[in-house]
């Protein structure tokens, strides 16, 4: 059987452009963990850091038939990721700044009675409850002991039989899966109004 680790990067690449799945995996496996850790390092978020990492691995053996930099298969990936992570930032950077403006142009504005206001907020309360019963059941049971029934992670834990570790991961993953569905939502009801 042939060792994969003892070829160099250019071996290896010549082998993935032949579509060696087994050359593709060393490159997955000698550079994953390093270039996470530097995604994890710039963006501060384990999820978004493994989704870059991912989609680069995802493209990397899209792409396995054109040129890739041989010479340099470590700075070809810390190049692509390099890229990668600053399109985030600066998408970020315009969402922020957009919903900032929004946000400010509203309260200028300031047009809308009490009555229109205390419907929106009924509206947002909905579209939030509705987005809880969506998630998948464990985390929403977890996420609902929690924010609902006021329980601590060892409570949740002790009650549903798992651990705190995952009491709190579910958590974290809720929060994530519903800040990303309330920042579209509050976007969209900026620009067009209530539903």
């Amino acid at each position: 059987m042939i060792d994969y680790k003892s070829f160099d990067d250019v071996e290896l690449l010549g082998m993935l452009k032949a579509s060696d799945r087994r050359a593709y995996t060393e490159i997955y496996n000698r550079y994953h963990y390093l270039l996470l850790n530097h995604a994890y390092k710039k963006l501060r978020d384990e999820e978004l850091a493994k989704d870059v990492i991912q989609e680069l691995f995802a493209g990397l053996w899209m792409r396995r038939e054109q040129e890739i930099n041989s010479a340099n298969l470590a700075g070809y990936l810390y190049t692509i990721t390099r890229n990668r992570i600053l399109d985030i930032f600066a998408h970020q950077k315009v969402r922020s700044n957009y919903v900032e403006t929004s946000l400010q142009d509203f309260a200028q504005r300031n047009s809308y009675s009490n009555t229109d206001h205390l419907i929106r907020e009924k509206e947002f309360m909905i579209y939030i409850e509705r987005e809880i019963q969506a998630l998948p059941k464990k985390m929403r049971e977890i996420f609902e002991l929690s924010r609902k029934g006021n329980l601590t992670h060892k409570e949740i834990a002790a009650k549903l039989n798992t651990s705190e570790h995952n009491v709190s991961k579910q958590i974290s993953n809720a929060i994530k899966i519903l800040r990303k569905k309330t920042d579209i939502f509050i976007i969209i009801y900026f620009l067009y109004g209530p539903f």
